[in-house]
């Protein structure tokens, strides 16, 4: 299984390969086909240094979800973040999506993880 992961907060995404290690994760949460995780590239915020947050979204077989341009169908996926005073988050940084074929639709976006 390949890993997808949606980068936030920073210019290089540092997730994506199987293996690579990560700082803190967040409990689950989520929904009867998708459990979503926080992923952190530090245990510890330093002021004035940028830092990496990933969403890591688990789903059910035959379930997805979807890319920034979703294609024939779906909406993309959108995180609103409630964020402390000071703090702001960058654009996500979306790993590339898969091909989704239901026709006579295609859409763009993740199966699995």
């Amino acid at each position: 299984m390949k890993p997808s992961y949606l980068c936030l907060l920073g210019l290089l995404a540092f997730f994506g390969v199987s293996g690579t290690s990560h700082a803190l994760e967040s409990s689950p949460a989520g929904s009867e086909h998708v459990t979503a995780t926080l992923l952190s590239e530090t245990s510890a915020v330093t002021p004035g240094k940028p830092f990496l947050v990933a969403l890591r979204l688990q789903m059910m077989p035959g379930w997805h979800t979807y890319w920034r341009n979703p294609g024939d169908a779906g909406l993309a996926t959108r995180i609103a973040w409630t964020l402390p005073p000071g703090y702001t988050a960058g654009p996500i940084q979306w790993p590339v999506p898969e091909l989704i074929s239901q026709p006579p639709l295609l859409s763009y976006g993740y199966t699995d993880e």
